[in-house]
């Protein structure tokens, strides 16, 4: 009963931290999940990979191993990663990166799947959890996927956003470059990068596509605006390095 109550507030703290508007989902999707009996982090493992279950209660059960924070994941999210059911590879390759693992084998697995998935929605996952892995070997894979224009513009643009987590300026002139490509997933998320790492050195190209720029990204905007708060961030940055002094650099305009 004691691993049965600590396994319960493990999940009830995982829906506290969620934002407001998700939290009543995750409480029916834990729901379903302890309806099948079960009652302990060991149990939820041995779901992922049984396939005499629901698709739905794995899919439930590998969003949340990574989140009770306990390392004991690794080997089931691994073995989920080469699922025949595409939703179950994503679903453990997000996770494999949320465990913050520092391990040759989890990032050669989703190195592995970022490069080589047939399924792009299972790519982005293991081009997002290539962000997460504080790995500058991850930001070589990521610079090969977002320049790699036979990928699909929702995978590239995912890379940017990856190389953005990793905060590699190695990565600066291939993200000024992409902010030319013809998709505009990529220009944004490659602006958006740009704006993250905060070298000045992006200033002028993002100045061009804030000037010409007109393509909008549902649900994120402007490109031109992401252009616009990827330059006032980078020229906020030099005045703190320059002690709070004026630049000779102007603010862009808010759009």
């Amino acid at each position: 009963m004691v691993i049965e109550s600590e396994f319960r507030n493990k999940l009830n703290a995982i829906v506290e931290t969620m934002p407001a508007p998700y939290r009543e989902q995750l409480k029916r999707e834990i729901d379903i999940l302890l309806t099948t009996g079960m009652k302990s982090y060991a149990e939820m493992l041995a779901t992922i990979n049984n396939h005499l279950v629901s698709d739905e209660i794995r899919k439930i059960a590998t969003w949340l191993a990574p989140k009770i924070g306990d390392s004991r994941g690794t080997d089931a999210l691994l073995l989920a990663s080469n699922d025949g059911n595409a939703e179950i590879r994503r679903y453990a390759l997000q996770a494999l990166g949320e465990l913050y693992i520092q391990s040759s084998q989890i990032f050669q697995t989703i190195t592995n799947a970022a490069d080589g998935d047939s399924n792009p929605d299972v790519r982005k996952a293991a081009v997002y959890s290539l962000g997460l892995m504080g790995n500058m070997g991850a930001s070589k894979v990521l610079t090969k996927t977002l320049i790699n224009k036979e990928e699909v513009p929702e995978v590239r643009g995912m890379a940017a956003e990856a190389i953005a987590s990793l905060r590699d300026i190695s990565a600066i002139p291939i993200l000024i470059e992409a902010l030319s490509d013809q998709m505009p997933d990529v220009r944004f998320w490659s602006a958006y990068a740009l704006r993250c790492i905060g070298d000045e050195s992006a200033l002028e190209a993002l100045d061009k596509i804030l000037k010409t720029d007109d393509a909008e990204i549902p649900s994120w905007g402007s490109i031109r605006a992401e252009a616009g708060a990827a330059i006032n961030a980078i020229l906020k940055r030099g005045q703190l390095q320059n002690g709070g002094h004026n630049t000779d650099l102007k603010e862009a305009p808010n759009n």
